[in-house]
């Protein structure tokens, strides 16, 4: 019977800046709320701990579109495999009582934007 070596990767780089995952971390179970309204997201800014939930939730008639920034990319945060750039992203508009939910597993601040709306933004800063 052969061996297969295993290689769990630490970190994930991006250029020259290292970002750190949480390798096995378990989600802390906290889920945060930010509803999307014809006024933006509400609250605009959030503090969360590593390993929480963000649910971008579309209380507004209009369709919205909760996507990390760079936009048009969507690649800001660093965990890639969304549809665009990274997988901080919802990858469709939202409806009305829609829903987005996302885990943050790379600590800093994560800003997004409403990609069908890209002046409604907001950020995320993980601790």
């Amino acid at each position: 019977m052969a061996l297969i070596p295993v290689v769990f990767l630490a970190g994930c780089t991006t250029g020259s800046i290292n970002y750190p995952r949480a390798v096995g971390l378990a989600s802390t179970g906290v889920e945060h709320t930010v509803e999307i309204t014809s006024s933006g997201f509400s609250p605009s800014n959030l503090d969360i701990q590593l390993g929480d939930s963000v649910v971008f939730l579309n209380k507004d008639t209009e369709r919205h579109w909760p996507a990390s920034d760079d936009f048009p990319t969507n690649d800001a945060y660093p965990e890639k495999g969304g549809c665009l750039g990274s997988k901080f992203d919802a990858c469709k508009s939202l409806k009305q009582n829609d829903a987005f939910a996302f885990t943050f597993y790379y600590s800093g601040e994560w800003c997004y934007h409403d990609h069908l709306s890209p002046k409604i933004r907001g950020c995320v800063n993980v601790e």
